[in-house]
């Protein structure tokens, strides 16, 4: 071979420049599907996450709904089922109110009791005592069966049952000793009330 061919090939082979043309050698190759497929599987696409501010459900708040004159109010119509209330603004005679308030603080035996919402262990904001022949239990709290009603108490149950035409079996009375005490929304929903229980509210002392 002459010189002028061993330099030729010596261009177009080895020493050759690099040419625009990508080789395959180094791309992945496709997965290969089953046979029983009769295709081949895509390459994974790569996918691009953006980021959307989630959408909160706006919960409309009822606006604020003052009763102030005797009778009867429908106050719910959810589909759980219809919520009444008849209102006596008078219910006990102002001058009996005072001294029955000052009795209750007297013979009812109070206490400050541990609530349970979400595992943790809290003092409620009030002060409780039951009166009832079963237990009762709400939010991790039992109050023993207690048949032992006060003098005070049966007055008030008494009148509560003549007004009403309807008899009253137990009472959770609630002290709340000043304006931070509370007591949250709620739902008397428990099992031990029944489906349709009638609830009677009786109010003494300061307007909250």
């Amino acid at each position: 071979m002459s010189q002028e061919k061993k330099r030729r090939s010596r261009v177009q082979g080895g020493w050759a420049a690099p040419t625009n043309i990508r080789s395959d050698r180094n791309k992945p190759k496709m997965e290969q599907a089953p046979a029983w497929l009769g295709k081949t599987v895509d390459q994974p696409v790569e996918k691009k996450f953006v980021y959307e501010e989630q959408q909160e459900d706006c919960k409309v708040v009822p606006p604020v709904r003052t009763i102030s004159k005797a009778g009867v109010y429908d106050l719910s119509t959810e589909p759980t089922g219809l919520s009444r209330l008849r209102f006596f603004p008078v219910f006990i005679d102002p001058k009996d109110a005072d001294w029955m308030l000052e009795q209750l603080h007297i013979e009812i035996p109070w206490r400050q009791r541990s609530d349970v919402k979400n595992g943790i262990t809290y003092l409620q904001p009030r002060l409780t005592a039951w009166f009832g022949d079963h237990p009762y239990s709400y939010s991790g709290v039992t109050h023993e069966a207690n048949i032992e009603w006060t003098p005070t108490l049966q007055v008030i149950k008494k009148q509560l049952e003549e007004t009403t035409g309807l008899g009253f079996n137990s009472m959770l009375a609630n002290c709340y000793r000043d304006g931070h005490d509370s007591l949250a929304w709620h739902s008397d929903d428990e099992t031990s009330l029944g489906s349709e229980p009638t609830i009677a509210s009786i109010s003494f002392g300061t307007r909250r």
